[in-house]
């Protein structure tokens, strides 16, 4: 077994150490100077700017004719106008027309008896009657709505009766069809007339007639429901209010287009001073 002294091998080991090179540069040798980039070439700022002025004499240039466009007596703003224009009198002129629609001269009916049969006031709601030969009965569907709130009760729906068999044989073709559509609604409005007095508590009509389902309107001439409304004097007032709201919007867009035109006019000054300056910017850049 060899005689190894490792205490002695330490003191070895530090002296063997303490030769060994550090991690430090070297004495005398040089330290590298830190890296310099170069500051950006001249020319390469200036085709920059002359880009983003270039592009800015661009947007002046469309400026400046829009601005000189607004000033010439037949322009974009005007020929929309004269459009809008004869737009506006042609909507008047429809309003003008509805307005003296002449007077329709409908024919009545005959005072054909109605004949209450039954009307049920709980629920389903049921009304019957007959009028002349021809029995009618309407009834609403039961509501099953939760119990302990607001009764609501449904429309009647008619379960069985004819409305066109209503209409007279004496009766215009040309007029029948728009008299069964009507007598449709009548009917309807009469049987709920009759559920609605029965809840209320009040007595039924006394001699209730088929004539008292169409009369001739006072104002147009078309025919009245049982409550006397009349369908046609509501088409004529829809009829009217989507013409206004036509009107409106057309003079609405047209005084749009007239202020678009003054903004541009009064920019003129403006655009051709901001032009004069971008020029200004670019010839200096030139010289420079």
């Amino acid at each position: 077994m060899p005689n190894w002294r490792f205490w002695e091998k330490h003191e070895e080991d530090e002296t063997i150490q303490s030769t060994l090179p550090g991690r430090t540069a070297l004495i005398g040798e040089p330290v590298p100077k830190p890296v310099e980039f170069p500051p950006p070439s001249e020319g390469g700022d200036k085709a920059q700017r002359l880009s983003r002025l270039k592009q800015r004499r661009e947007g002046a240039l469309y400026d400046l004719s829009q601005a000189e466009l607004a000033h010439e007596e037949d322009n974009p703003w005007q020929q929309r106008m004269k459009l809008l224009t004869e737009a506006i009198e042609t909507v008047n002129h429809d309003l003008d027309d509805l307005e003296h629609l002449p007077k329709r001269d409908l024919p009545g009916l005959p005072p054909t008896p109605i004949a209450i049969d039954e009307i049920r006031p709980e629920e389903p709601t049921a009304v019957k009657f007959r009028v002349g030969n021809e029995p009618f009965y309407y009834e609403a569907d039961l509501d099953w709505a939760e119990r302990g709130g607001p009764i609501v009760h449904g429309d009647l729906l008619l379960r069985s009766g004819n409305p066109a068999s209503l209409v007279p044989d004496s009766m215009p073709a040309e007029l029948k069809s728009e008299l069964a559509d009507h007598l449709t609604d009548s009917l309807f409005v009469f049987a709920t007339d009759l559920r609605d007095r029965a809840i209320d508590g009040d007595p039924p009509p006394e001699h209730p007639t088929l004539s008292y389902l169409a009369r001739p309107c006072p104002e147009c001439g078309g025919w009245q429901d049982w409550r006397g409304n009349c369908s046609e004097c509501k088409r004529r007032q829809w009829r009217g209010q989507q013409l206004e709201a036509e009107l409106n919007r057309l003079e609405s867009d047209r005084a749009a287009e007239l202020e678009d035109q003054a903004k541009w006019a009064d920019r003129l000054p403006i655009a051709r001073k901001r032009l004069l300056d971008i020029d200004g910017e670019i010839a200096a850049i030139g010289d420079s």
